[in-house]
Formats: C-alpha cells, sequence, structure tokens
C-alpha cells in the first residue's frame, strides 16, 4: 500500500429491492460486507434497521453456485473476465464524459457571469 492512501472499500450504491419478489431488506442484508459502503434510500435504511438480518457469511453460502454459473459461461463462449472489463471501460468512459460536461457547463457559466459583471 502507499504511504498515506487507505485501503479502497467496495461501494454497494442504491440497494433498494426493485423487484417485489424479494424482501426489502435483501440486498442490504446480502451484501453487507465488512470495509463496505452501501448507500440506499431512507426506506430501506428503516427496514433495515426493523427487520433485517444480516447472514454470518453474505457471500459465503453462494460461492459454490457462483462457481458454477461462472464455468456455465465460459462453457458457452461468454467470458466473465472481457465482459467485467468492457463494463469497467464502458462506466469509466460514462463517467469522464459526465465530467467533462459539468466542467464545460460551469466554464460557459463562469464566462457567462464575468461578462455581466466586466
Amino acid at each position: 500500500m502507499l504511504a498515506g492512501v487507505g485501503a479502497q472499500r467496495l461501494l454497494w450504491a442504491s440497494t433498494s429491492t426493485k423487484d417485489d419478489r424479494y424482501s426489502d431488506t435483501h440486498y442490504v442484508t446480502n451484501l453487507a460486507l465488512p470495509g463496505s459502503i452501501n448507500t440506499m434510500p431512507e426506506e430501506t435504511l428503516l427496514a433495515v434497521d426493523d427487520h433485517g438480518a444480516v447472514p454470518r457469511d453474505p457471500l459465503g453460502a453462494d460461492v459454490p453456485e457462483a462457481r458454477a454459473a461462472l464455468r456455465a459461461l465460459d462453457a458457452l463462449g461468454i467470458s466473465f473476465e472481457e465482459t467485467a472489463s468492457r463494463l469497467e471501460t464502458e462506466a469509466v468512459t460514462g463517467f469522464e464524459s459526465a465530467w467533462r460536461e459539468i466542467q464545460e457547463v460551469l466554464r460557459s457559466r463562469m464566462e457567462a457571469a464575468q461578462g455581466r459583471n466586466g
């Protein structure tokens, strides 16, 4: 680890349950990992506080099933590594594009404000 740099933490974002077949705490309780960060709507937070139960090993119980799913995808010619890499690249590109757009809007507004005050 680099001096002065803390460990990177896993962020679960918007973990409210969107599918009525699952418990209203499904994603929060099943993704509760030491050192992770979870953002959720207040309604989900209150549900977790009221009746959420975090399993002792949230992800561990499904490891054999997850490995079998990855093997099945591989047998179909679908590479997890390639898919994950593509999704990561697309996400980074999207964030970079949004950042550039925000910078341009701010630059334009600052120039307009300077023109009015100049």
